[in-house]
């Protein structure tokens, strides 16, 4: 049953109501027509309140996300860009274009990396460039419930290299403000391969704004380097502030309390009285990577779950830490953006920090 405008509908109170179920939720296929993101395919999902974006030409990962007509993602300078736009090593920050979230992985997470034989692996992977192959949309009642789904197979390959599969379904539920993304990753080649993944969610103004903050529970903190222990004497990483001109970024490294398998991160806009929270299944994703970047243009809070450390494949190997995928072996993944507003914000406790 779905609970929408204040009322609690049946399918066919619904359908008394309106001519298509297209007036509240549906899916679009489209292509940008101009600009850098030309050629480039999405589907438009609205549900709602809600209505998001997600790049087939780059891993279905989300690009946009709104709420009651409130974006509450960061895009970077260059704005929606297509893969051919793609750049490497010290020129990677010209085609990393933010979104909701994009995925990194799985070769690598993190800077450039030279490997021993020559080849160079970029700067957060391949994974954030893979088109979707086999994709679709559907859109259909279960009972009193009405699901939107999207799905599509990126494939990470190289002749004499690796051959990893990631299957990706993304499902939202008419009249809940969630959008749920369930992974599935295969090794279909005969040898080990890394596997280095992150979710790279960021959330942008006006629901990142001076006196945002957010909400975790974490058992654990590291800082990533000096820059990071340096402004975590001055405060607590939870909390955020204005725009600052030529602010360094911090970034942390959390492992969070859990609720069963499962731990959330929650940004909190106390003026919009409007949240986003971030939840995921920490036993393929233990860490909480924190980008917290207050420099003025590129505003923006990281909150990604992750099953690595974003130093690199190398790094990752040299630590012990790497995680590997057997032949044939599968991993699931589980991430769920979920937007609280009215009763569900006012549940919210209060800051934590000073």
């Amino acid at each position: 049953m779905a609970t929408l405008y204040g009322q609690q509908l049946t399918k066919q109170d619904l359908l008394r109501r309106v001519g298509s179920v297209e007036t509240l939720a549906g899916i679009r296929l489209m292509e940008h027509g101009a600009g850098r993101a030309k050629g480039m395919g999405l589907y438009d999902v609205v549900n709602g309140d809600l209505r998001f974006s997600l790049n087939i030409d780059k891993c279905l990962d989300l690009g946009s996300l709104y709420y009651r007509g409130v974006p509450l993602f960061f895009l970077a300078r260059g704005g929606e860009m297509a893969p051919l736009w793609y750049s490497d090593g010290p020129n990677a920050p010209r085609s990393i274009t933010g979104g909701m979230f994009f995925t990194c992985g799985f070769n690598n997470v993190g800077p450039l990396q030279t490997l021993e034989n020559g080849r160079t692996l970029p700067q957060h992977g391949y994974s954030r460039t893979s088109p979707a192959r086999m994709h679709g949309a559907s859109a259909a009642w279960d009972g009193d419930e009405y699901d939107l789904t999207v799905t599509g197979e990126m494939r990470e390959a190289s002749l004499f290299g690796e051959n990893i599969v990631l299957r990706r379904t993304v499902t939202t539920r008419l009249g809940e403000a969630s959008i749920h993304i369930h992974d599935v990753i295969e090794n279909e080649n005969v040898h080990p391969a890394p596997l280095m993944l992150m979710y790279h969610c960021n959330v942008g103004y006006p629901l990142l704004d001076r006196n945002a903050y957010a909400l975790f529970d974490a058992k654990s903190t590291r800082c990533r380097d000096e820059v990071a222990r340096e402004g975590l004497t001055q405060e607590d990483c939870r909390v955020f502030g204005a725009p600052v001109d030529h602010y360094a970024e911090q970034v942390f490294y959390h492992r969070l309390i859990a609720d069963g398998n499962r731990c959330e991160a929650t940004l909190v806009n106390p003026d919009l009285k409007l949240a986003l929270r971030v939840s995921f299944d920490n036993r393929e994703l233990p860490n909480l990577i924190q980008w917290k970047c207050k420099a003025s243009g590129d505003y923006v809070m990281g909150l990604e779950p992750s099953n690595c450390y974003p130093e690199g494949l190398q790094a990752q190997r040299d630590s012990g830490e790497l995680r590997t995928l057997a032949p044939g072996e599968q991993v699931h993944t589980d991430l769920t953006l979920s937007v609280l507003a009215d009763e569900a914000f006012a549940q919210l406790p209060g800051r934590q920090g000073a």
